[in-house]
Parts: structure tokens; C-alpha cells; sequence
């Protein structure tokens, strides 16, 4: 990244577009705490990123930060359910509480019906329904997206943002999303930067 600059406000549908290679997933991993800044200051929700050691980022990742990848990353033998249900194993939330938040997140994602079923008896577009849902069920602070559409055909793509645009609205989440489609992310989100070799080209609001 070269002189990247901007704000992003509590509440707010950000959308990062740029063609491949413009440093688009880059900077989306530096505000998801996947890689380190080597120079600069990184500030998310209050934590100094680019101060923090290793630990420090895994307990960031893990209690702030919901990421939702192109490639759903879902584990085959487990259901939905069971997929939904690994990041809070992994945050020790005790199992009283970890059935009402995946069934809530499921069903948040119009997938509660599907809970039982495993990966391979989903659709593209219901398995990154599961991919988005585990990213609820933490209850994070900032859902970050990178092309969470790319592997999907233009109607459920459509159907995806449609559902990401309802999560920000309805339960005033903010959400940072990577996407080569420029048209569907001004469609989709309220302020917008696009990219070009590392810089940012326009910041403006949709």
C-alpha cells in the first residue's frame, strides 16, 4: 500500500474496489489483522493494530473481527450447523449459549431449516450463506468480506449483497466488502474507495 488513507465510521457499508492486483485483499487483510503494516499507524474499533504482537491480533481476530473469504473454507464433515458453531468452541463461549447464537446466526442467513446438512448437500450460494452466518454467530464488531461473490453466479450474487446490505441496516453492523464489481458494490454500499496499484484513485459516498 502507498499513502492509503481513510476513515471508516461505526455503522458504515464500506466498499474497497479495484481491478486484480490493485491492493485491494491486502488492505483488507491489514484491517483484518491477517497481515502487519510496515509502516504507519492502523487503528480498528479502539485497537492500534499495527502496535500489537501476535497474540494480540489472534485475540483480535477472534473477539472483534468476522471475515468472510471468496473460497467458503467450510469444513466437509461438519454440518451447518457444526460449521457455525467452530468459532465459538474457539472463544470457550459455554455451550448454554453457543446453540441460540448459531441457530439465531442460521437463521439470520434464511438457513435454519438447512442446519443439519453437510457442505456438499448446500448450494454455492447457501454455503456462503453458512460462511457468513459463522461470522455472525461471534457476534463481531466489523464484518470484513473479500469477494464474497466471486465464486458465485449473478443472481445469487445479487441475493448475497442483498443479505449483507440487510445484516449493516438491520443490526447496524459494519461491514468493510472487497469486490472487483464496482457497479454492485456502489449498488450495495454507502461510501466507497477505489484502488490502483496500492493508492487510492477516489474515496466518495454511493
Amino acid at each position: 500500500m502507498d499513502g492509503v488513507s481513510f476513515d471508516v465510521e461505526s455503522g458504515d457499508f464500506f466498499g474497497i474496489v479495484g481491478t486484480s492486483g490493485s491492493g485491494k485483499t491486502t488492505l483488507l487483510n491489514l484491517i483484518g489483522g491477517l497481515d502487519t503494516p510496515s509502516s504507519g499507524n492502523l487503528e480498528v474499533m479502539g485497537h492500534r493494530l499495527d502496535s500489537l504482537d501476535s497474540n494480540g491480533l489472534a485475540l483480535y481476530r477472534r473477539n472483534t473481527v468476522g471475515i468472510i473469504f471468496q473460497a467458503f473454507h467450510l469444513l466437509p464433515a461438519q454440518s451447518a450447523f457444526g460449521n457455525v458453531e467452530l468459532p465459538l468452541l474457539l472463544q470457550n463461549v459455554p455451550p448454554s449459549d453457543r446453540k441460540p447464537r448459531v441457530e439465531e446466526a442460521l437463521q439470520q442467513v434464511g438457513l435454519d431449516r438447512r442446519s443439519d446438512h453437510l457442505p456438499s448437500e448446500l448450494s454455492g450460494g447457501e454455503q456462503q450463506r453458512v460462511a457468513i452466518a459463522r461470522a455472525l454467530a461471534k457476534q463481531p464488531r466489523l464484518l470484513l468480506a473479500d469477494e464474497p461473490t466471486g465464486n458465485l453466479d449473478s443472481r445469487t450474487s445479487e441475493e448475497i449483497l442483498d443479505l449483507m446490505g440487510r445484516l449493516n441496516r438491520d443490526y447496524d453492523l459494519t461491514v468493510v466488502l472487497v469486490s472487483h464489481d464496482e457497479t454492485a458494490v456502489r449498488a450495495t454500499s454507502n461510501r466507497l474507495i477505489r484502488l490502483e496499484d496500492g493508492r487510492v484513485v477516489e474515496a466518495s459516498k454511493t
